[in-house]
């Protein structure tokens, strides 16, 4: 069963989305997002890869600052 989105069209952005770039902007790896949300390595490399070419970011440091200032996430951020 698909994950719920956010908009619509090409810049949709599924739960398992925000939940990476939530974890992404706290500077969490792959590795660490991975185990957290019970997904592979691979899974959250990939989305990380797609996320990072939407937002056009060069490196992830820039990746979790567009995140971060962009409005996508729609509640606080914390490492908790």
């Amino acid at each position: 069963m698909p994950a719920t989105a956010r908009a619509s069209g090409p810049d949709v952005v599924s739960d398992l989305q925000l939940s990476i770039m939530r974890l992404l902007v706290t500077g969490s790896t792959d590795s660490a997002i991975a185990h957290r949300l019970g997904v592979s390595t691979r899974t959250i490399t990939e989305h990380v890869r797609r996320i990072s070419g939407r937002l056009d970011s060069g490196s992830r440091a820039r990746l979790g600052c567009l995140i971060a200032t962009s409005g996508l996430l729609d509640e606080p951020v914390s490492e908790n």
